[in-house]
This record gives structure tokens, C-alpha cells and sequence, in this order.
């Protein structure tokens, strides 16, 4: 009976031990897992915050280009309604328009 007895006891001795070094190190990933899936939301958010200013650093920058070319437009539209101030100039100017 005590020949058999300890095989038994060893046994579950070793597979109690197996069981707590398997719960040990679930537990160690998990605790991992958790790290990397916070690493990745601050990376996330980092990244977002990026975006949302290069956004608004390319909108502005595409305004502010859009501005100058309208002043310009603008400037445009002035000197060629100063340069045909007379009605010789006018027709002149479809004239010239109508032969190109």
C-alpha cells in the first residue's frame, strides 16, 4: 500500500506544482498583454494628435494660398478694368479677343 501511495502523492504533487507554474505565467502574459495593448493606445492617440495638427498646419497653409491668389485674381481684375477706361479701349480689347 505505501509503494503505491507515493507515486500517487508525487503525482499530484507534480501536478500541482505544473498547474501553479501554468496559472503563473497566464497570469505573466496577461500582465504583458496589457502593457503592449496600453503602449498601442498611447501610440494611437499619438498618432491621432499628429494628424490633427498636420490637418490644420496644411489647411491653413492651403488658405492662406488660396488668399494670395485671390488678392492677385483680384489685382488682376482692377488693372484690366483701369486699362479699358474708354469705349475705343473696350472695343479694342474684343477686337483683339475675337481675332486670337
Amino acid at each position: 500500500m505505501v509503494g503505491l501511495a507515493i507515486p500517487i502523492a508525487s503525482g499530484m504533487l507534480i501536478r500541482k506544482n505544473k498547474k501553479a507554474r501554468v496559472l503563473k505565467s497566464g497570469l505573466e502574459f496577461s500582465k504583458d498583454q496589457l502593457l503592449v495593448e496600453k503602449e498601442a493606445a498611447a501610440i494611437e492617440i499619438k498618432g491621432k494628435d499628429e494628424a490633427v495638427k498636420d490637418f490644420l498646419s496644411e489647411n491653413s497653409k492651403i488658405e492662406e494660398d488660396h488668399r494670395v491668389s485671390l488678392e492677385g485674381i483680384e489685382d488682376n481684375r482692377k488693372e484690366k478694368i483701369d486699362s479699358l477706361s474708354s469705349a475705343e479701349k473696350v472695343t479694342e480689347e474684343i477686337n483683339n479677343r475675337l481675332k486670337s
